[in-house]
């Protein structure tokens, strides 16, 4: 078992945004009774779709794990990615991911209804993936019981998380995960997110090395000449 927990971002300010959808999430839980079922209202349902559907179904979730692993990526990623786009920007980029996610999924998924934060959940990684591919991201691990920590580069990890949704995609027809709204998710996050720092609508810090410059697509910050 693997688990991030912490992104080492120096972070401009509180995002409150961040954990105001969390906290949004949190009691969507408890109104439905500690879990949605398909069967609630609120789900996008295949068979009778609606705008309203696209934003409704982000909050809901089916039992406790699943709420607990969107809400630790939003929790591990969405943070720094908050506080670097400011509270409104944040939202309107995390509602909107997570809506073209499930249009992907209407159009090309399988299943009747879908629920879930995941898509916008993984556009927000898909963000963080362009502003701070060097950071590191600290992980919890239980294996054979015996557990601890350790870090590892963000864009290492994110790659390895995209690549097991690439999969599900593709051979994963019968499973009850929703892979697809998950991989449109992360690549819409980052097409935004790299038209952000692309056009210096929303540069990333002075002190970080983003997706572009370390693909050499715009120029490395300077080094500093100062001795420590």
């Amino acid at each position: 078992m693997l688990i991030p927990y912490l992104a080492d971002v120096v972070m401009p300010r509180w995002p409150i945004a961040n954990w105001i959808l969390i906290g949004m999430c949190v009691l969507a839980f408890i109104a439905t009774g500690a879990g949605a079922t398909t069967a609630d209202g609120g789900g996008l349902n295949r068979e009778e779709p609606s705008i309203t559907q696209l934003v409704t179904y982000q909050f809901l979730h089916i039992d406790i794990w699943h709420l607990v692993g969107n809400m630790l990526f939003l929790w591990t990623f969405g943070n720094a990615v908050n506080a670097r786009l400011g509270h409104v920007l944040y939202v309107l980029a995390y509602l909107a991911t997570g809506a073209v996610a499930g249009l992907s999924w209407l159009l090309i998924g399988n299943g009747g209804t879908l629920i879930g934060a995941s898509g916008a959940v993984m556009g927000v990684v898909g963000l963080f993936a362009i502003y701070y591919p060097k950071n590191e991201v600290r992980m919890f691990y239980f294996l054979f019981f015996r557990g601890g920590t350790f870090s590892v580069s963000a864009i290492w990890l994110i790659l390895v998380y995209f690549g097991l949704d690439m999969y599900g995609t593709v051979f994963g027809r019968g499973d009850s995960v929703a892979y697809v709204s998950h991989v449109v998710g992360a690549l819409l996050g980052a097409a935004v997110g790299w038209l952000l720092v692309a056009r210096r609508i929303v540069p990333s810090d002075a002190d970080e090395v983003n997706l572009l410059q370390m693909l050499g697509a715009a120029p490395k910050p300077p080094q500093s000449n100062e001795l420590y």
